[in-house]
């Protein structure tokens, strides 16, 4: 079966496999990991003999060097789709920009800093956090900022060698309609050079806990509304640690909270809550 690679040519995938492989543009750490797999058929195919399909609301994948696969190469390409999308409809919609949130899985922060760098390359203003967010921090900005779209990157709970690109809305994932249009710029444009962006400080984590914190007081009128409340806060090795504070401001006992740390390889399970042993 023929496919297009980046540049738009149609080309099976040992012609799409050899075309990233000399490429100039091609990162060192790219160039040797394909090269370690040129003589296995099977590996080549997987990776080159499809692209990586968007399901809802974005895409994930394995990560690795390849077409159908997580890697800078098809998040710039993702990228640039919803740039062409964001494109049409108009300056303020570019002034008001894209908020990129990253979670604690491999390569996230490098995820988030390469679509923040396409944005910005195509003239949309790019929010990026400094540091690892969960995903209501991110819906919290994109309507605090009033931005046309946000970027969460995240596997969600998918095993530990995946990663992912969801598009968000102000008022949730992005709709279908408006993903068909994403997907068709991105599978005709290859991604622009990219540029710096803007960074949010961390201070905006605490702009959220304040707000988490007054709205919860406010709905149960009482300054402690989880006073003496055991609560146990599994993060999962996730960017979810920071609602341990929260509850523990409104007056929840969150001490039994376990894995609040950074883990991007979920050492201690699978982050799936579905999952027996989570």
């Amino acid at each position: 079966m023929a496919y297009k690679n980046f540049q738009g040519n149609v080309m099976d995938y040992k012609e799409i496999y050899e075309s990233w492989l000399n490429d100039e543009r091609l990162c060192g750490e790219a160039k040797a990991e394909l090269e370690a797999v040129k003589d296995n058929k099977e590996e080549i195919e997987y990776r080159f003999g499809a692209e990586l399909e968007f399901g809802t609301a974005g895409m994930r994948g394995i990560i690795g060097y390849g077409t159908n696969m997580m890697n800078v190469y098809t998040v710039k390409r993702a990228t640039q789709g919803l740039s062409e999308f964001i494109n049409t409809l108009g300056e303020q919609a570019k002034c008001r920009g894209v908020v990129i949130s990253f979670d604690t899985r491999l390569k996230s922060d490098v995820f988030a800093r390469a679509a923040a760098e396409v944005l910005a390359a195509n003239g949309v203003k790019a929010y990026l956090f400094d540091d690892v967010h969960p995903v209501p921090m991110l819906s919290f900005a994109v309507r605090c900022l009033n931005a046309t779209a946000g970027i969460m990157i995240t596997a969600s709970h998918h095993p530990a060698n995946r990663n992912g690109l969801k598009f968000f809305t102000k008022s949730c994932g992005i709709d279908s309609c408006d993903l068909d249009r994403i997907i068709a710029y991105a599978g005709e444009n290859k991604a622009a050079e990219g540029k710096e962006s803007r960074v949010l400080r961390k201070d905006y984590m605490k702009l959220y806990k304040d707000f988490l914190v007054k709205r919860a007081r406010e709905i149960s009128g009482e300054e402690s509304p989880l006073d003496g409340m055991k609560i146990c806060i599994d993060a999962g090795g996730g960017a979810g640690g920071f609602f341990a504070d929260v509850l523990g401001e409104l007056g929840a006992d969150t001490s039994s909270s376990q894995f609040l740390e950074p883990d991007g390889t979920f050492s201690h399970h699978i982050p799936n809550p579905e999952n027996e042993e989570a």
